[in-house]
Order: structure tokens, then C-alpha cells, then sequence
């Protein structure tokens, strides 16, 4: 079973730097009870130990549901890149038809969960969009999207109000236009930054652990990103900066 308690700690920093409307996670194995300890690339030396030495990226996947029969339709996908707490946080958004080097989309070339590499090849195609080592990712699903943006309260759009099921509904409206969805997504990222600062350094995050392990998770262990996460926290939405693919 996944650590909850450990996992759970780096959830602030999900909804505040978490690629937004890019919602959803990737589908899970069988059963909880077969999971790995960490997460699925846990036996592969893609990652190594974080550290906040230097700049890094995070990967934040999104799909459509965490469905035990299948590995999921990847959505969108985000990289968070920062190091220290004085640096700007800068987020990058790829719509699920980016090509890869090797001519691929990404939601083609999603396979987290599948052999032979389980992901590996996908995370070294990402590395390209980077300037900064990979050194894990992050997934959630709409039911964990939904909650997080309940959690902060929801957000307004010019003079509309969502919560998590109005905002689900709207990019669900978009999903066969990713480019489209993926400025939708942009502007419910900033407005979820924007609402997040008022958690605090310490946030209460009682009511997202009902979201481990069937909607969020993480590699490597959320134990290991937290040490990176925490002192990230409260975020400084001016140093936040959102950016879409091709720029």
C-alpha cells in the first residue's frame, strides 16, 4: 500500500503549482493492495535522489479516470520547474497531441502502467521540453481535480463562479480541441494560485487524504517530493509564471 500520511504532504503543493485544469491521473494496477510501495517506476534508476540544490522539474499527468480495467486516456500533461523559494515557478502546459522526438503524441505514447519500460521511454521524451532534470511525477484524475479545487474554495472567471464539477464540465467541452483546453486549463491555474496563499505555510489537507491512493499518487515516493514541496510553501502567486506549448 501506498504511505498516505507521506503523501499527503506534498498535496498543497499540487494545488497550488499543479497544472490545473490538467486534471486526472493515470490508472492504477489491478488492485490497490499490488501496488508498489511508491509508484510504478519505483524499480527503475529514471529518477534520482531530489534534492533543491538546483533547479527541477516535476511532471503532472493527467487522464481521464483511474479505471482498473484499462490504462486510462491521458488528457494533458504539465511540468513544474523550480528550485529555490526565491525563483519563479514556472509551469508549462502540453496539449495530449504534443509530438515527441520520436513522432509520437502523447497520449500515444502513454503507457505508465504497460511493459516493457513502463513509462521510462515517455519521461526521457519529456526531458526535451526541459532545461531541468525530471526528477518525478505526479497524477491525478477528475474526482481529484474536482476535489482540489472544492478544497481551495473554487474560482471565478470574469464573472462566473465555479466549483469542481462546473469546472470538470467545462473542460470536458473542450477535450477534443487540446490546444483550446489547454488555455482553459491555463486561466484555472492561475486563479487556483491565486486563491492558494490564503492556506498558508502549513494548510489543513485532512479533507484531500480521502483522495490516497485511488486518486493521487506519485514517484518517486511522496516522502522524498515533499522534501522539495514544503519549502515552496505559502506560494508567491507574482512568482508564478504559466506558459503553453508551443509557446
Amino acid at each position: 500500500m501506498r504511505n498516505r500520511s507521506s503523501l499527503v504532504i506534498i498535496i498543497p503543493l499540487l494545488i497550488v503549482c499543479f497544472a490545473a485544469g490538467v486534471l486526472s491521473v493515470l490508472v492504477k494496477p489491478t488492485a490497490p493492495e499490488d501496488l508498489p510501495t511508491s509508484t510504478p517506476l519505483s524499480s527503475l534508476s529514471q529518477f534520482p535522489t531530489p534534492t533543491r540544490a538546483s533547479r527541477v522539474t516535476i511532471i503532472i499527468f493527467g487522464i481521464d479516470e483511474m479505471d482498473r480495467e484499462s490504462s486510462g486516456t491521458l488528457l494533458t500533461t504539465w511540468l513544474i520547474t523550480f528550485g529555490s523559494k526565491s525563483e519563479t515557478i514556472e509551469l508549462t502546459g502540453l496539449a495530449y497531441n504534443t509530438l515527441l522526438p520520436d513522432g509520437q503524441t502523447l497520449r500515444e505514447a502513454f503507457s505508465l502502467f504497460e511493459p516493457p519500460d513502463f513509462g521510462a521511454s515517455l519521461i526521457s521524451s519529456l526531458s526535451s521540453f526541459s532545461d531541468y532534470p525530471i526528477q518525478g511525477f505526479i497524477v491525478l484524475d477528475r474526482i481529484g481535480f474536482a476535489a482540489l479545487i472544492d478544497y481551495l474554495g473554487g474560482f471565478t472567471l470574469g464573472d462566473q463562479s465555479y466549483d469542481g464539477s462546473r469546472a470538470l464540465v467545462a473542460l470536458s467541452l473542450l477535450e477534443t480541441s487540446p490546444h483550446e483546453s489547454l488555455k482553459l486549463q491555463a486561466q484555472i491555474l492561475q486563479a487556483m494560485i491565486a486563491a492558494a496563499p490564503a492556506l498558508g505555510r502549513t494548510p489543513e489537507i485532512t479533507p484531500l487524504t480521502t483522495l490516497i491512493p485511488d486518486h493521487a499518487f506519485t514517484s518517486p515516493a511522496a516522502a522524498q517530493l515533499a522534501t522539495m514541496a514544503i519549502p515552496l510553501l505559502p506560494i508567491d502567486a507574482e512568482g508564478v509564471e504559466i506558459r503553453i506549448w508551443p509557446g
